[in-house]
């Protein structure tokens, strides 16, 4: 059963979501009632007989161009086949280019799959469907459409944190030019989300960038765990050679190749012994240590 509220308009009560086997039901039972084939159905439609197949096992649902046709085909109005008043109202809407009311973000889900991307676009424009609507349906999406929605929000002064469930379906020069945005407008920390999607030249950007700032490994802390292992050794490399001082590096030693780390621990050991080394004796080889008495044999 739908609810409605006191202006008529449908509320979080609606039934959103489509219950695929049901549908298929219906289609099965419809298509016996009028003693036609899956084969014979499919042929009148022009699709394959897979197709109808896995619709009436509840595999898949009917692309909703072809919705009108099996309503035709099959005697039965599409909230007949649907089972579900509201959705066969949006479908309708969408068959007849106009705008569906009040289409939540859970709604939108659940039927685009059935829809063309141009068609889920048009509802998310019509709709002004929210933040966490779009990333629902970002599948569905163009990469076009959604670096233009992401650019817009973040010009409207949306924190860039906030476009997380979108950034996996954006292209490389948005999510660089997002990552600089949001870094002008609200610093380092706010664009953590955006580390696992960008490209190594960005990241290495951004590093040095942090870097030349601040001058402090620890200013780029965020980055290094995304951070090609190349790029860390040349920053904590480039500290210890300028400060002489192993607690400097010591936040970014965990990150840090065994080779550059032995390279570090000989100059320590040449200079201050075997005590200046304890903070990189776990991730030192043995033979740096091994060569160490050697030498003094």
């Amino acid at each position: 059963m739908l609810f409605k509220n006191k202006n008529n308009s449908f509320n979080v009560e609606d039934k959103m979501a489509f219950d695929t086997v049901r549908v298929g039901a219906n289609i099965c039972k419809l298509r016996k009632k009028l003693g036609i084939t899956q084969t014979e159905l499919a042929d009148r439609l022009g699709i394959s007989f897979q197709a109808v197949s896995n619709w009436e096992r509840g595999n898949s649902m009917p692309d909703i161009s072809k919705l009108g046709e099996l309503s035709d085909i099959l005697g039965a109005s599409i909230d007949e086949i649907l089972d579900n008043e509201r959705m066969a109202h949006i479908a309708d809407a969408v068959l007849n280019d106009r705008p569906a009311e009040n289409v939540t973000g859970e709604e939108l889900e659940s039927i685009a799959p059935m829809l063309k991307d141009e068609q889920v676009e048009r509802f998310v424009e019509n709709e002004k469907s929210r933040l966490d609507d779009i990333a629902s349906v970002a599948p569905f999406l163009s990469t076009e459409f959604l670096d233009n929605y992401a650019k817009k929000k973040i010009c409207e002064g949306v924190p860039p944190e906030s476009l997380g469930g979108i950034l996996p379906f954006l292209s490389d020069s948005a999510l660089n030019a997002l990552a600089d945005e949001g870094l002008r407008r609200h610093g380092l920390s706010s664009i953590a989300g955006y580390l696992p999607f960008l490209s190594d030249y960005k990241l290495d950007s951004l590093a040095l960038e942090a870097y030349e700032k601040h001058k402090c490994i620890e200013s780029l802390m965020p980055l290094v765990p995304f951070l090609n292992g190349r790029r860390v050794d040349d920053i904590a490399l480039r500290v210890f050679n300028e400060s002489g001082s192993l607690s400097r590096i010591s936040s970014v030693i965990p990150f840090m190749s065994s080779n550059a780390i032995n390279s570090i621990a000989k100059q320590v050991i040449d200079k201050e012994g075997l005590r200046g080394i304890q903070k990189l004796l776990p991730f030192m080889d043995s033979s740096v240590l091994e060569s160490f008495f050697m030498e003094r044999e």
